[in-house]
């Protein structure tokens, strides 16, 4: 892809609109959008490919300007926010888009993103004369299914190692914790593995004291996250507390542990310890699920999640835990 882009590429002139770029990537988070964009530009380096990441959160205007100021001809965006752009009459697809590209596919047809990712597929070349490509850590048979709308009828299914398997080189945990005394096992975890470094132990000190935390979530302003989650990866906040947007997908070196205060909906892959709090009134529909999970990665299963599976039995998860099932496969 880099190859072509960079022979058949040229940027659009900057006065003149819609813009009409030969490759989208759209990202379901704002926060793997720029993520993704700022690697383009590190492979872009000395070519003819001019990314450009539009995403929520952020004026229109400025995004418009940005646009306008820089060009583009790679788009990286968030699905609601390309399909704005295109509605205004800013961006067009149909005439010049050879590449569509879906990162983290199985958490965008999840998440309610579908009606503006079709919105932009059918403003685009049809799918002989255009390539697409979808990328994801899990592919449950609803997602594939979806995926069909998107994708030629014999598309090439490639998939590295197991799919939806956990990572074997991380060390799963699972804590059997009760919902009132979550917050004390996350402090006796917090004490235990921060105590021989000073600069986190300090930052500790004042979380336990309540001073001011760094967390990111929905409700917290674009130019905000940002901030926090750069202030994270250079270390001058240690701790990150995140919602479900820093879940997947975000590439962050040096974090060596995850606790999931929350058993997740997927799971942990790319840091080298996890620890889950597990929940009996919460969680116990999808503890064969867990067990199965763990064995396959190697991990050590703990006594009462196998107490508990065999006083189960071989019932199954039953349909009131298959959703969450599904969201693990």
């Amino acid at each position: 892809m880099h190859e072509s882009t960079n022979k058949n590429l040229k940027p659009k002139s900057r006065e003149q609109w819609p813009f009409e770029p030969e490759a989208v990537i759209l990202a379901p988070t704002r926060e793997l959008a720029i993520q993704i964009s700022e690697e383009a530009r590190i492979f872009a380096e000395g070519t003819s490919v001019k990314p450009c990441c539009l995403y929520g959160g952020t004026a229109p205007k400025l995004l418009k300007e940005r646009l306008r100021r820089d060009g583009s001809n790679m788009l990286i965006a968030t699905p609601g926010r390309l399909a704005d752009f295109i509605d205004c009459g800013y961006i067009k697809l149909y005439s010049k888009c050879r590449y569509f590209i879906l990162d983290e596919a199985d958490r965008m047809l999840e998440m309610g993103f579908r009606y503006d990712i079709h919105f932009i597929a059918d403003n685009m070349k049809s799918l002989k004369d255009r390539q697409t490509l979808m990328f994801s850590a899990t592919f449950p048979k609803l997602v594939q299914k979806l995926a069909n709308n998107f994708l030629s009828k014999n598309y090439p299914f490639i998939a590295v190692g197991m799919v939806g398997a956990a990572n074997r080189d991380i060390c799963q945990t699972v804590k059997q914790v009760d919902s009132q005394s979550k917050k004390d096992h996350l402090l006796e975890i917090l004490s235990e593995d921060l105590s021989n470094n000073q600069p986190i132990s300090k930052f500790f000190q004042k979380f336990v004291y309540g001073r001011k935390l760094f967390f990111i979530c929905r409700r917290i302003d674009q130019a905000e996250r940002e901030e926090i989650l750069k202030n994270f990866k250079s270390g001058i906040c240690p701790i990150l507390i995140a919602t479900a947007i820093a879940a997947r997908g975000l590439d962050i070196a040096g974090v060596d542990h995850v606790i999931n205060y929350d058993v997740p909906k997927s799971r942990i892959g790319n840091v080298g310890r996890a620890t889950s709090f597990y929940d009996a009134k919460r969680d116990s529909k999808i503890a064969r699920y867990m067990v199965k999970i763990l064995l396959e990665a190697q991990q050590e299963v703990p006594d009462f999640l196998q107490a508990l599976v065999r006083y189960i039995g071989d019932t199954g998860v039953g349909k009131s835990g298959s959703k969450m099932v599904n969201d693990w496969e």
